[in-house]
């Protein structure tokens, strides 16, 4: 195309926004862009191969020239399908492309990396798209940054969420100081003296955590209220390869009362040292001895760290905590009675169509107070699960009758005559795990 010509299509051509969805053979498209949307005219429905870039004409240098050929359904440069874009060097603005050929051969489909054949046609996610989706992810989760774009989208939205959430973790780390995360703690602890207590790398890692603004409130706490304030100290097992407590506590100012968090501590062992920690961390606050109570899953390192330095707190059982344990338990002490029983009978053949118990009979009574009968048209399996469903529901209930009791006194002279009808392994289990702690309930 000529120099005249391409003036001619730029003073007379209807001037676009953008491409349409749609691109028609032999077409030339007229483009006036802006600074968000400059880079969207390379975006359309085929693949193409990059020919070189130009000054047009060669020595006038009025237009910058690109030139692409088309791949072909065999995934073939194919010279039948080409497409010129002319960007004016006095606006780079104004851009023209021109589409030259039988578009039918060109490449359209579904991404590379799609699995299925039928997959929708991939189209390139316009430069002005992505800008958004950079600048949206830098304030937002990808979720809420998604639905923002979706939801305010004049044009094209963003792909789908994965598409965001791509750009929301290379912003996340670019934001890294280092990728070593012990120097990247090590530089952020420098920084943030109010927030990061303690840092130590050995001879264990013991991170505490406890914002200024967090220790001003729960202090405010102890002086207005006259009311007991529980303390939830949990330590959650699965994070990566540490291990994370928090202490939160109940804020009995609020009618709601809500739960919010006080220290954070990252550890790499269970051990009541990296609790000590943060025990010390509160030692200032001399009346949580008096004005609070300490509620744990029952694990010993924890209550001990903190009746060190508060040797009259009141501690109280996590009833949650407690009732899991128990229920693990039970789960697989009926698996390591039972389960080989009931694999034996599936191997028997028999007439029988009337089971009770006494199918069990090699480790049966389980308690006095068990029962269940196998009905004629109820397999093997499907009666296994429905009696360790009753076999750990009488357990509880038995467990939490004793705890409804007035008094100690009572407690222990009910025991006495409820024991009598568990298994002995459970009585070693609870007379081991829970009996010595049952004032903490």
């Amino acid at each position: 195309i000529s120099v005249e010509e391409l003036n001619q299509i730029l003073n007379e051509s209807p001037k676009l926004d953008e491409l349409p969805e749609y691109i028609e053979s032999d077409t030339v498209y007229r483009l006036y862009l802006n600074e968000e949307t400059k880079g969207d005219y390379i975006v359309d429905a085929y693949t193409w191969k990059n020919r070189g870039t130009v000054s047009w004409p060669k020595h006038e240098n009025k237009f910058k020239k690109t030139w692409f050929t088309c791949f072909n359904h065999d995934g073939v440069v194919d010279k039948r399908f080409v497409k010129h874009i002319y960007v004016s060097n006095s606006n780079k603005y104004d851009v023209i492309v021109v589409y030259i050929g039988n578009k039918t051969i060109a490449k359209t489909g579904p991404h590379g990396n799609a699995k299925s054949a039928v997959a929708h046609g991939y189209r390139r996610t316009k430069p002005s798209i992505v800008t958004q989706i950079k600048n949206s992810v830098k304030s937002s989760t990808e979720a809420n940054a998604y639905k923002t774009l979706v939801g305010t989208a004049v044009t094209d939205p963003p792909r789908d969420v994965a598409q965001v959430r791509y750009y929301r973790q290379k912003f996340l780390q670019d934001q890294r100081v280092t990728y070593d995360e012990m120097l990247n703690l090590m530089i952020l602890s420098n920084e943030l003296k109010n927030y990061i207590r303690v840092l130590n790398f050995k001879p264990q890692l013991i991170v505490v955590f406890e914002h200024i603004e967090a220790e001003k409130l729960f202090a405010q706490l102890l002086t207005l209220t006259n009311e007991l304030i529980p303390l939830y100290y949990d330590t959650t097992f699965e994070i990566g390869d540490y291990y994370v407590s928090i202490l939160t506590y109940s804020h009995r100012l609020f009618v709601e009362q809500p739960i919010i968090p006080l220290c954070i501590l990252i550890h790499d062992t269970k051990e009541q040292t990296a609790h000590d920690e943060l025990a010390k961390i509160l030692k200032k606050h001399k009346s949580i001895e008096q004005k609070c109570l300490l509620i744990t899953d029952g694990e010993f390192a924890l209550q001990n760290a903190f009746t060190d330095i508060f040797p009259s707190l009141k501690l109280l059982r996590c009833h949650n905590h407690f009732n899991n344990n128990i229920k693990e338990w039970l789960r697989d002490h009926f698996n390591v009675l039972h389960r080989g029983v009931v694999n034996q009978s599936k191997s028997q053949t028999t007439t029988t169509t009337n089971v009770g118990l006494t199918a069990m009979s090699p480790l049966s009574p389980i308690t006095a107070t068990t029962s269940s009968t196998m009905s004629p048209n109820e397999s093997q399996n499907n009666f296994y699960k429905t009696y360790k469903t009753e076999f750990i529901r009488q357990h509880l209930d038995d467990v939490y009758n004793l705890l409804r009791c007035g008094s100690k006194a009572e407690f222990l002279d009910q025991y006495r005559e409820k024991k009598q009808q568990w298994t002995p392994k459970f009585v070693t289990y609870f007379e081991t795990y829970h009996l010595p702690h049952i004032d903490h309930f």
